[in-house]
């Protein structure tokens, strides 16, 4: 499994802070995150970066594998699916506002080296 993946494109995920916190407060908490600004001298501010590589994350990144291995498990929680078995069969998965996954190059922060995607 992990020979395929290492060998894979690089995934992204972005992550608009207000909408993602508005949206999923217990998600965003779960993460250890609890601010979307910084303020100086808030040694607790603690707040998501734009984007995270999703695959392979970094080992030390809240999106981590070894997430595991702390008390909560922020990877899980952010993809963990929701649905509304109301709506028709094509829109009965719902996304998470705030949350964007994308190809590496595909990013904001990852055009330039990425060089798009190529």
């Amino acid at each position: 499994m992990l020979i395929p993946g290492i060998l894979s494109s690089k995934i992204m995920i972005e992550i608009n802070c207000d909408e993602f916190w508005t949206n999923n407060p217990d998600i965003f908490e779960d993460c250890g995150w609890n601010t979307c600004e910084w303020k100086p001298f808030d040694i607790f501010a603690k707040m998501p970066k734009k984007e995270y590589n999703l695959w392979i994350p970094e080992l030390f990144s809240p999106l981590s594998i070894v997430e595991w291995l702390k008390s909560h498990m922020c990877f899980a929680k952010m993809f963990a699916p929701k649905f509304d078995l109301s709506k028709p069969n094509d829109q009965i998965l719902l996304k998470k506002k705030g949350l964007k996954v994308k190809m590496f190059g595909f990013t904001d922060e990852t055009k330039t080296p990425g060089d798009c995607g190529i």
